[in-house]
């Protein structure tokens, strides 16, 4: 996730004080409903998420279980 935040122009390692200030302070007021939300927008773009969704998540989060992701593909 941090990838997709915004970077200093002299750094790309570093992530501009103001930003994580923001999004800090929007996590602090955010109900567990609004960070969901956030969260469900964020994972597929606000697409249903179906099973080949999830087959490509669980197989970056466990690249070891390759066959047990298959089945939801059947």
């Amino acid at each position: 996730m941090l990838k997709h935040f915004p970077r200093l122009k002299t750094d790309d390692n570093a992530i501009p004080f103001g930003y994580f200030i923001a999004v800090m302070q929007w996590l602090d007021r955010a109900d567990l409903d609004m960070k969901l939300e956030a969260i469900y927008l964020y994972l597929n773009n606000g697409e249903p998420i179906d099973a080949p969704f999830l087959t490509t998540v669980f197989v970056h989060m466990y690249p070891d279980m390759t066959d047990v992701c298959n089945c939801f593909t059947k």
